[in-house]
């Protein structure tokens, strides 16, 4: 049987799930920014002065 996402994220140590759930709100922070102002991956990174691959790269913690 499959294990649950739900379940390996209950198994965690609190201080892991919680900075996971800052990662995911910055992820949709930034995806939201995106909607909202129409904006490409490419612009984004541009107007951040960073590279493409920056702006949904997972960083290392």
């Amino acid at each position: 049987m499959a294990t649950k996402l739900d379940d390996v994220i209950a198994a965690m140590p609190p201080a892991r799930r919680e900075e996971i759930e800052r990662r995911v709100q910055e992820l949709v922070s930034s995806m939201e920014w995106r909607r909202a102002t129409e904006k490409s991956q490419a612009e984004l990174a541009q107007a951040l002065g960073v590279g493409r691959d920056d702006i949904l790269r997972p960083r290392t913690m």
